[in-house]
């Protein structure tokens, strides 16, 4: 968890995020497809594992979807206001 977070820090545009996200939403998926297998097999080992993963995939999933939507929003707050300033030094050239 730590690493993937590190990792995630590490990131300096929102795309990088979502693909990250993204990579997190397929393990996420695997774990949930592993739980549904073991409550079909009664397999309580097996459930309790997947109900650690399932959380442990979704919490990080969601931490950085978040930053990844925050960064998103950022950026393009930052490209509006590039636009206006350049609107607003066109008129002084």
């Amino acid at each position: 968890m730590k690493t993937t977070i590190k990792k995630a820090k590490a990131c300096k545009e929102s795309w990088e995020l979502f693909n990250l996200a993204g990579d997190l939403s397929q393990a996420l998926s695997d774990s949930e497809a592993g739980l549904f297998k073991a409550e079909l097999e009664r397999d309580w080992d097996s459930i309790t594992h997947y109900v650690g993963m399932v959380a442990h995939w979704k919490y990080l999933h969601n931490y950085i979807y978040d930053m990844a939507s925050e960064l998103e929003e950022f950026e393009h707050e930052c490209q509006l206001s590039a636009e206006i300033d350049a609107e607003m030094m066109g008129d002084r050239v």
